[in-house]
């Protein structure tokens, strides 16, 4: 796409809210920290949609040509600003009623650096806060920004947060970040991209007020290198936690869903389930100490990430109130856990087409496909009729058995 007028067309909920008569805001990237992504605006109806039309649009090469094309934000609506992001770390901050660009906060030469190995440009978004502007950089960096006029705070390389802990949070290590931060609390909390290369995934928790660590380590995903179903793997890991995490703000729990193992289709040197890849998983939102894990698929061989974040519902089951966390995965299995205890609520309900023949030498179309399930695209959810609403795909993957793998 070389027309970049995303700010509109990836936001019309955030830019409604921002525009109605009694404007509301749209402060984290799924709207609520929970994640349903159920709006309280009521300007839209079914009798008025006709009606709907482009308000403004913002081309990003016109602010700045070197933006590349393409763009997965999910922008942010706060007291009549809108916040987005574009692929290679630029953040622009625009006036949610006319969009004019306040300001364009455009990254050092450092990223650059990273372009040199790795074709990865995407960001998902930010979060705003304390009266700054919080991202994550594609070279392992924080920064932070002023919310008025995007003056560079402060920024620092996750290598430097916690030294010692494992391999260096590097680009150079197969680390990278793509994902929007969510503030709670007076911290930020964020995973890893990275789990096809090997990377180690985490979720760390640092304080808005100076990007110091709020946990004295980052909850791992999976094991160090070398260590209990790693021991005999050439590839160090995945698990990485690539979209925002959710937060129940009664209890302070952090839901997050966590990426593949690696390495990725080959499970011969990773032998067991791969706890916590493919899983979600509950943690103290204070400390980061582990409550519970649900796994989606054990022992992935098909690259099915639980990618989209969990969503935290307050529904009535059998005539009594439950609070339960529910994600859908890429392969295809729908799933809901009790937000306290992680006790299983529904245990894979099939959306999607699913089938896994052996692959051969010829290949094989394996359902629903690397892309498919539900991919990171997220979930809704409509209290009134207590409908989760799935966006999902059918894209079926070939997969051809290997001749070389005693060599992976």
């Amino acid at each position: 796409m070389t027309k970049m007028g995303l700010a509109l067309t990836l936001t019309a909920a955030a830019l409604i809210a921002a525009c109605s008569p009694d404007p509301v805001n749209f402060p984290s990237v799924h709207y609520n920290l929970a994640s349903t992504r159920q709006s309280p605006v009521k300007d839209i109806t079914k009798d008025n949609i006709k009606d709907l039309g482009v308000v403004w649009s913002v081309d990003f090469k016109t602010v700045d040509k070197t933006i590349p094309n393409g763009s997965q934000s999910y922008p942010v609506a706060v007291d009549g600003v809108l916040y987005v992001t574009t692929g290679k770390n630029h953040i622009l901050a625009l006036d949610a009623v006319t969009g004019k660009v306040l300001w364009h906060y455009t990254p050092d030469a450092s990223i650059d650096e990273f372009a040199k190995i790795s074709p990865i440009v995407a960001n998902r978004g930010v979060a705003v806060a304390e009266g700054k502007v919080f991202s994550l950089l594609l070279d392992d960096r924080v920064v932070a920004l002023d919310a008025k006029t995007g003056a560079v705070l402060k920024t620092v390389a996750l290598k430097d947060i916690y030294p010692g802990e494992t391999d260096a949070i590097t680009p150079a290590n197969g680390y990278y970040e793509t994902t929007a931060p969510v503030y709670f609390k007076g911290n930020i909390y964020f995973g890893s991209s990275g789990s096809d290369n090997g990377v180690r995934g985490f979720v760390m928790a640092l304080k808005a007020a100076d990007l110091s660590p709020a946990w004295d380590h980052p909850f791992w995903t999976v094991p160090a290198k070398g260590q209990d179903w790693l021991k005999d793997s050439h590839w160090n890991g995945g698990g990485g936690v690539w979209m925002p995490v959710t937060i129940d703000e009664e209890t302070g729990l952090v839901y997050f869903a966590v990426g593949n193992p690696s390495p990725d289709f080959f499970g011969a040197n990773r032998p067991g389930a791969n706890p916590y890849t493919d899983s979600i998983v509950a943690v103290e939102g204070a400390t980061g100490k582990f409550v519970w894990a649900g796994q989606e698929v054990a022992h992935d061989l098909w690259d099915y990430d639980a990618a989209a974040s969990p969503m935290l519902i307050k529904t009535k089951l059998g005539g009594a109130d439950r609070k339960i966390v529910v994600e859908g995965g890429k392969g295809g299995l729908w799933f809901a856990w009790d937000a306290a205890s992680g006790a299983v609520v529904y245990d894979g309900v099939p959306f999607a087409k699913i089938d896994h023949p052996d692959p051969t030498p010829k290949g094989v179309l394996v359902y629903p496909g690397i892309l498919g399930g539900e991919n990171y695209a997220p979930e809704s959810y409509d209290a009134a009729s207590g409908y989760v609403l799935i966006p999902g795909i059918e894209y079926p993957a070939l997969i051809k058995s290997g001749t070389d793998q005693d060599k992976l």
